[in-house]
């Protein structure tokens, strides 16, 4: 049996395709996603203005810092909540009236996020120093005036090219329940380059969904303190058209969180469909075994 291509514009799309295929479920999954995300994003911003991040020196008492550092650990653990119910749909299948949960998928979730975003930052090392080169050139150098898309490129080079090489490690954990670390590195081997083209198609969706941190730019700059005001004030706003732009927002974003968590479940897919060299000794398929439980 001949192993299945890496299709890079059915990776960009897998959540799609699958989500057509389990309509009723994925729209009852959807619907619950955005009651929480509205949960998270309550608790979130209640969380920014709780810790008087919204007001230039406002002072702290020890109850509002708890309270604050409380509603912002809610709002994570409703986002792992999301992410981790829409990996158990597009990675095992699996989908009911109330998916969500706090247990150990969530749990190993967490520390692959976090593994994969220092793998990302260590990568993106190297291409920092350049870049802080010439930002000290050019406040060295009055008339040098270095273009800012130019200046920046080559962390987005970095970015890039790391990103698609961790990708899979969400859905991977989800797959085989336990924590995928440096070795999701490999997976994408050979196919790097059609996997780098369905990676930017996703990217470019993310793109269009302005404060969801899913295109290129929103995932490498971290959300000013202007984003984050400008949305906690629109959160804020009293009159129906400012709750109806919210929840456009909030469709928008969650549906490109979705093409994102696709896309990773999509390589997980096609890694497990690889031919792999049988293990010859029964001692050693054991071991694979239970290092894979």
């Amino acid at each position: 049996m001949t192993p299945p291509k890496f299709r890079p514009f059915t990776a960009a799309f897998y959540g799609v395709l699958l989500i057509s295929r389990k309509p009723v479920a994925a729209a009852v999954l959807f619907a619950v996603s955005l009651v929480l995300a509205t949960l998270a994003a309550w608790a979130g911003f209640t969380a920014y203005w709780q810790l008087g991040l919204g007001e230039a020196g406002m002072g702290l008492s020890l109850g509002q810092a708890g309270i604050g550092l409380g509603l912002g650990l809610a709002a994570l653990a409703l986002q792992l909540s999301i992410s981790a119910a829409w990996l158990r749909f597009l990675v095992r299948g699996e989908a009911g009236l109330f998916p969500f949960r706090l247990g150990d998928d969530e749990g190993r979730l967490l520390l692959t996020v976090l593994l994969q975003s220092l793998i990302l930052l260590l990568a993106m090392l190297p291409a920092i120093l350049p870049v802080a080169a010439l930002a000290l050139l050019d406040s060295l150098v009055a008339d040098v005036a270095l273009p800012h898309a130019i200046a920046i490129a080559p962390v987005f080079i970095a970015f890039v090219w790391a990103g698609v090489r961790v990708a899979a490690m969400p859905a991977l954990t989800i797959r085989d329940r336990r924590i995928w670390g440096m070795e999701a590195w490999s997976v994408t081997r050979g196919v790097f380059w059609t996997a780098l083209l369905g990676y930017l198609v996703v990217l470019a969706i993310g793109e269009f969904v302005p404060f969801s941190g899913s295109g290129l730019t929103g995932q490498f700059q971290l959300m000013s303190d202007m984003d984050i005001e400008a949305v906690a004030t629109l959160w804020r706003s009293p009159d129906a058209a400012g709750m109806l732009r919210w929840m456009a927002l909030a469709v928008l974003a969650l549906a490109a969180h979705i093409f994102g968590l696709g896309y990773s479940a999509y390589i997980a897919r096609w890694d497990a469909l690889q031919l792999r060299e049988p293990v010859a000794d029964d001692a050693l398929l054991r071991m694979r075994d239970v290092a894979a439980s």
